[in-house]
Order: structure tokens, then C-alpha cells, then sequence
């Protein structure tokens, strides 16, 4: 075997070594995520007005590490309440370089009717359970990528 070819099949071996040393765990591809460096959420998208409207309320709980995110088609500053909701959560709101511009934290739902606002116009919305930004050190400036990496879906 020639020297260009073992070359080749080390070059090949140590990028497949890297890939799978890089790529965040637990993630599974037919699946959406989003990425805050190690941490990894599992996302349900709420893509469409219906969905956006119905959000998590009525809902008995959100499983553990996952979230709703909130499609919107243009940055604008989102209100979120807590109509129908059964449990807390942190509001997570994303411009659209996907980088976190506002965090409410651990809000119950007896706050309702009280509308959540960010400071700064965003594009994207993530509800998780209350206390997950805490847990896992998320805070405003902090980025996200979206995982698979597909293009995400627009209203």
C-alpha cells in the first residue's frame, strides 16, 4: 500500500475520531434539538399559530431536558403568559442569530393573567421547566444551535 493511501486512511480516521468526540451527546437525528454548548434540550417546535396559541397549557407537566420552542417569522417582542398552565417554567427568549436576550425565571402559574415580555426583540421562544436555566448555568448572551442543523421551519 502506497504512503499517499495510509496518509488518507489516518486523515479519514482521526476526523471520524473528532466527529464523534465534537458532536453533542445524547442526541438522537431524527429529533430536534437545541445546543447551549455541552447541554442539549429536546425541542417540540410550535411552528404554527395553532400551536403557538395552545403553547403547554392543559398540560400535567414537561418531560425532563425538553422545551417548546416558538417559531415567529420576524424579531419582535413576544409576550408570553401563563393561561391554563399546571406548572412553572423559565421563558427563554432567542434573537435571530439565536442568541439568548431574555430570561424569565421560574414563573408559576398563578401569575396569570401577567404578560412576560423580553427587553430586546426575538425571534425565537423557549419554554422549559422551571429552574432548567439555573441548572445548567444558561444566561442571557449565551448562543444556541439548532440541532439537527436543518433549516428551521418558518410560520
Amino acid at each position: 500500500m502506497s504512503r499517499s493511501k495510509i496518509s488518507l486512511i489516518v486523515v479519514v480516521i482521526i476526523i471520524l475520531i473528532l466527529a464523534i468526540l465534537i458532536w453533542p451527546k445524547k442526541i438522537k437525528p431524527d429529533q430536534n434539538y437545541l445546543s447551549f454548548g455541552e447541554t442539549n434540550i429536546k425541542i417540540e417546535l410550535a411552528d404554527t399559530p395553532a400551536k403557538q396559541e395552545l403553547g403547554l397549557s392543559g398540560r400535567e407537566s414537561l418531560a425532563q431536558d425538553t422545551g417548546m420552542l416558538f417559531i415567529f417569522d420576524k424579531p419582535g417582542r413576544y409576550g408570553f403568559w401563563m393561561k391554563e398552565m399546571r406548572f412553572a417554567i423559565d421563558i427563554i427568549w432567542l434573537d435571530s442569530e439565536w442568541r439568548i436576550v431574555g430570561i424569565h425565571y421560574n414563573i408559576n402559574p398563578s401569575t396569570y393573567p401577567t404578560v412576560f415580555y423580553p427587553t430586546e426583540p426575538a425571534q425565537y421562544v423557549l419554554e422549559v421547566n422551571a429552574r432548567w436555566t439555573s441548572q445548567n448555568n444558561i444566561a442571557t448572551g449565551t448562543s444556541a444551535i439548532y440541532i439537527p442543523g436543518k433549516e428551521v421551519p418558518t410560520i
